[in-house]
């Protein structure tokens, strides 16, 4: 079984709402190409994969390719719009530094819009990173890869 599919069953086991294209390899959005690197090829190869993957009534979601398509707001935040919280509320030049050199690196991936906004985010390194509002850039590194952070969704132990 491809990691794809195994990633699907997992996540449909784990009752997340999975829908797949009928034909994989969507075009990758010119806005997440910086992520595109050999360390995230994991995941890359999920949204070309899977068009939606939702858990607890849509309140969180996988980041999937039309998410990132800014004619599409599927969701109840835009996939950069913590990006834009954050630079709104920095208080100086080397705040908003610290905040865009954070996005800079991090591609949000899950997002979660309960009782506060989180998020997961995967590093141009590989590594997957959790964080919360306010100081969403404040993230934690959960997870070496994709991967694993799809083992650890399916298995309940990210806690958005």
């Amino acid at each position: 079984m491809s990691t794809v599919r195994q990633h699907v069953y997992s996540l449909t086991e784990a009752d997340w709402v999975v829908d797949v294209y009928e034909r994989p390899c969507i075009a990758v959005p010119e806005c997440i190409r910086p992520w595109q690197t050999s360390h995230n090829r994991s995941y890359f190869d999920f949204i070309g994969t899977v068009s939606t993957a939702t858990f607890e009534e849509g309140n969180t979601w996988l980041l999937c390719a039309e998410d990132f398509n800014s004619d599409k707001q599927r969701a109840a935040l835009k996939w950069d719009e913590l990006r834009t919280i954050g630079l709104s509320a920095a208080g100086d030049e080397k705040e908003r530094q610290r905040i865009e050199g954070f996005w800079n690196e991090y591609l949000p991936i899950c997002m979660s819009a309960g009782t506060i906004n989180s998020f997961c985010a995967l590093g141009k390194n590989g590594e997957v990173v959790i964080g919360y509002e306010p100081l969403y850039e404040e993230a934690k590194v959960i997870s070496d890869d994709f991967d694993q952070f799809v083992d650890m969704l399916a298995a309940g132990e990210v806690y958005l």
